[in-house]
């Protein structure tokens, strides 16, 4: 593993004590500074692992299990890490499966630093280096959490961490023994057991951060992933759903019906932001909504300009979180909107966006992702309704740079604070992923929640960009964008950089190695 100053402590048990006397012996030949502590007969691993934790005293400590294999060059690599990053508390590297033969299986290759995706489940996994003193600060391993106790540690250590103080190494650097088999009724027995241990640990991460009780259950697709349940202040804030339209009753009234009469929440008003509508049908159709006290019809005449259309909604709504909705949305489950809002209205977060489906229930949105092409993709698009995804990502909530404003929540404050939408010169596409990046920019992170499922007829209002004015506008707002941004272009953080994204096929692992130079940065 290269030189520099690199402590080794062994934990065993005293009947072993010869055999591990001697390995260390040639350990210590080759110049390994190692030392042993012994444990009694019937010590957990866990209780194992806090003793050598104890024997420790170098700045940085992590845990390595017996059978598994660090990467060659694993620990150099994560120097170079430190190095570039100084105040770091944790830095954590992707990490696979060995099988019995030695082949690497399974690999996990994660993104950088997510809060919301630790909560779910053990981002930091292993390799997993921590400042020690934070460790000790934080209280060490606690055996109470038995196969959780790394978990339990990990949310510890890391609570409430800005990003610049948890850093990814994107890079194969640990490489886990796969488990022995085991039956079908253990395994399941076995993550059961872990996943509630994890729900425990999470809830209590999460009831430290808000200084009160949160639920915490399993989330549906997969009950070995935490589900945390944010909470609504009471009264509930008044949401401000802006749906900018143009005829189209038909499918305007199938979103209206939705917010109106399908949503379980207390405290809406709609406004319909109309872009110069003739149709005698949809006059009709506004003649009925002014019956109803939560609705407002709002004149946009002019040219279509989607962002001007939103942001003078924006200064229009009177609730304290704004949601942006197409009006080819349709609501499949009532309580959609309190998962969204309770999340907006936390204080480090900036978009929420909703997980988008198409007719036949595959994917159409869960984030967005951003690649070098340029690409701005729809991350795990057109995968099952049920499916997982990679790290578990379409089962949970995770960050990403930019979600969707087909549906999307934020606090009107944080609209506003960063101007809106570009209206001059993103006034179609690509102005929702301009403005994400501009609220991230601001401090705020920006997330995608699978909890809040709605059908989406992707460009049923304004159909597909085939013809040649469409295009060109397309290329040159793109164009717009990868210019006013190229560095997340190159270098999404929560892109794995060997995972892509494509627009038929969804995600594909890539075998292209990852430049030295972005190994030491450690994405933020």
């Amino acid at each position: 593993q290269g030189e520099g100053p690199m402590e080794l402590v062994i934990a065993c048990s005293g009947h072993r004590k010869a055999s591990v006397t001697a390995a260390v012996k040639n350990l210590s030949n080759l110049g390994i500074r190692t030392s042993l502590v012994f444990c009694e007969e019937g010590c957990s691993l866990v209780g194992a692992e806090a003793k050598a934790l104890g024997a420790a005293t170098g700045d940085f400590v992590g845990f390595i299990s017996a059978g598994d294999r660090l990467a060659p060059r694993a620990l150099d690599t994560v120097r170079l890490a430190l190095g570039a990053c100084a105040d770091a508390v944790a830095i954590y590297s992707d990490e696979a499966w060995l099988d019995s033969a030695g082949v690497r299986s399974m690999p996990r290759f994660k993104t950088a630093w997510d809060p919301d995706a630790q909560l779910g489940f053990d981002l930091l996994g292993r390799l997993c280096l921590m400042r020690r003193s934070v460790v000790l600060e934080s209280g060490g391993l606690r055996e109470s959490f038995g196969s959780a106790a790394h978990y339990d540690l990990h949310c510890r250590v890391t609570c409430g961490r800005a990003a610049h103080h948890v850093r990814h190494v994107p890079a194969v650097l640990y490489h886990r023994k796969a488990p022995t088999t085991m039956g079908r009724v253990q395994l399941a027995r076995a993550v059961e057991v872990y996943a509630a241990q994890a729900r425990l640990a999470s809830r209590e991460t999460v009831a430290h951060l808000l200084g009160e009780s949160v639920e915490v259950a399993a989330a549906p697709l997969a009950a070995f992933i935490n589900r945390v349940k944010w909470p609504l202040p009471q009264p509930a804030p008044l949401v401000s759903i802006l749906v900018p339209t143009r005829d189209r009753a038909a499918m305007l009234r199938n979103c209206v019906r939705g917010v109106l009469q399908e949503t379980d929440y207390p405290s809406i008003e709609l406004l319909i932001l109309d872009n110069d509508s003739v149709e005698q049908e949809t006059q009709e159709f506004f003649d009925e909504l002014s019956e109803d006290d939560r609705v407002r019809v709002i004149p946009m005449p002019g040219p279509f300009n989607y962002s001007r259309i939103n942001n003078q909604g924006a200064m229009a709504a009177h609730g304290e979180v704004i949601v942006l909705m197409n009006n080819d949305v349709e609501i499949l489950d009532a309580v959609w909107l309190h998962d969204m809002v309770a999340l907006a209205l936390r204080p480090e977060i900036g978009c929420v966006g909703a997980k988008l489906l198409y007719e036949d229930g595959r994917i159409q949105h869960v984030g967005i992702v951003l690649q070098e092409g340029p690409l701005a993709m729809h991350a795990f698009r057109l995968h099952a309704q049920t499916d997982l995804g990679h790290e578990g990502q379409l089962a949970a909530l995770r960050s990403y740079v930019a979600v969707t404003a087909a549906c999307l929540a934020m606090r009107r404050d944080v609209f506003l604070e960063v101007n809106g939408f570009d209206e001059e010169k993103l006034q179609i596409a690509y102005n929702d992923v301009d403005l994400c990046l501009r609220v991230g920019d601001a401090g705020y992170r920006n997330v995608c929640t699978p909890f809040a499922p709605l059908i989406h007829l992707e460009n049923a209002s304004r159909g597909p960009n085939e013809s040649p004015v469409k295009a060109l506008q397309d290329k040159n707002e793109l164009d717009c964008l990868v210019q006013r941004w190229p560095d997340v272009f190159r270098c999404d953080p929560f892109r794995n950089p060997h995972l892509l994204f494509d627009w038929k096929s969804g995600m594909k692992m890539t075998d292209r190695p990852v430049p030295a130079t972005d190994l030491a940065d450690a994405s933020p």
